[in-house]
């Protein structure tokens, strides 16, 4: 949101700062993904499966995220992860998959779609029930 330090910074006081639009939490979720050009995870600690990343993937958002958790499998691509807490980093990450977006780049969104559709695949509801059946013995 728009108390988070890393967005205060010069750095990203560019053309992109006014296409940038911060949210508190929200309630629906789903009523903004069509809003979204591109979901950024933070996080430094406290992350084992961001469903978050998941869930934005699965409805072709591009993403980037500090490498957390699993995001690394998620996202299943190390261009789009940045240290923890490395600023310069997130800001040069973050720059390109902006230029990427903005260029509509044809690789960059085949990538995002493929993905998308190998995490609805892996990660669906009947999937998740037979695994949760298997597991359980039902």
């Amino acid at each position: 949101n728009i108390k988070n330090q890393l967005f205060k910074n010069k750095e990203l006081r560019s053309d992109y700062r006014n296409k940038i639009i911060f949210l508190e939490e929200v309630e629906n979720i789903n009523d903004y993904f069509p809003l979204i050009d591109l979901h950024v995870l933070t996080s430094s600690y406290g992350e084992g499966f961001p469903n978050v990343i998941l869930e934005t993937l699965s409805n072709k958002i591009p993403n980037i995220s500090s490498d957390v958790g699993d995001a690394k499998i998620i996202i299943n691509n190390n261009k789009l992860i940045f240290k923890n807490l490395n600023k310069y980093d997130f800001i040069n990450i973050t720059k390109q998959v902006i230029f990427k977006i903005k260029d509509k780049e044809e690789d960059f969104y085949n990538y995002v779609n493929k993905r998308s559709a190998e995490l609805t695949k892996e990660y669906s509801i009947e999937k998740m029930i037979s695994n949760y059946r298997k597991i359980w013995d039902f």
